[in-house]
């Protein structure tokens, strides 16, 4: 964190540390809060809204807008300039990371016909997830 100006704090700590332990879950700001309490009982939620802000700012931290299912957080764990895609159930709101990335042809291609220079992308599919698609064939939804 002190390479980005950004101070070391316990509060701060807590956060990164409830991100690395949730690796892949992709957790809200109100999941991290609690889990962040467990070590820090004075933490308020507005203090984790404003480190993982803070955290987003200097590119430690990635937030998943997904609309009116609210907002996700993971850390930024890609190397390279480009980052895994997500797989969002709308049925469940269990979200997938897809790791291949298959649009570098159609960057250079871009590139090449625009002059655009790509630094970053994003790519999110919404769908069902199979435990929902199953589900659905039995008449029942899943919330896991």
């Amino acid at each position: 964190m002190s390479d980005n100006d950004l101070r070391v704090t316990p509060e701060r700590e807590a956060v990164l540390e409830v991100l690395a332990e949730n690796i892949g879950a992709h957790p809200s700001a109100e999941d991290i809060y609690l889990a962040t309490m467990e070590r820090h009982p004075g933490i308020g939620l507005a203090t984790v809204y404003r480190t993982l802000d803070a955290l987003e700012r200097v590119g430690i931290v990635s937030k998943l807008e997904l609309g009116a299912s609210g907002s996700r957080y993971e850390l930024n764990t890609d190397v390279g300039g480009h980052f895994h895609h997500h797989l969002i159930c709308i049925g469940c709101g269990r979200i997938t990371e897809f790791n291949q990335d298959l649009l570098e042809h159609l960057e250079k291609e871009i590139e090449d016909s625009t002059g655009f220079q790509i630094t970053d992308h994003s790519l999110r599919f919404y769908g069902y997830c199979a435990k929902c698609r199953e589900a659905a064939k039995g008449g029942e939804t899943s919330r896991s």
